[in-house]
């Protein structure tokens, strides 16, 4: 089995853009697994940002290159990322209890 999103990374290249105005995409798969491909071929398929599981790493190298020399200049590097658009988004795909986050009523944050 590969994984979906390989499976759409590669009919993603079916075809040639330069040389073919179309391409075709053949899936051969067990019966049991046709529905769980028709989902994602027929359905929008959210991509998630996996920027999480290496931030460390790209802040690190920011730091060392002098891009980031602030915390301030670390949270503004975040929010450019399509890691803070789909956090927001998506919250609980990243462990995030948006309740821990919101504002009680008298405007006070619950942290």
């Amino acid at each position: 089995d590969f994984p979906i999103t390989d499976v759409l990374q590669l009919m993603g290249r079916a075809g040639r853009p330069q040389f073919d105005n179309e391409g075709v995409a053949v899936i051969l798969v067990h019966e049991p697994k046709k529905s769980f491909y028709k989902q994602f071929l027929f359905q929008p398929f959210p991509v998630e940002s996996s920027l999480h599981n290496v931030f460390h790493d790209h802040l690190n190298a920011e730091i060392v290159s002098g891009m980031i020399k602030s915390k301030q200049d670390a949270v503004e590097y975040l929010t450019w990322t399509y890691f803070f658009r789909r956090i927001q988004m998506n919250p609980t795909y990243y462990g995030v209890d948006i309740s821990d986050y919101e504002d009680d009523s008298d405007g006070n944050n619950n942290n």
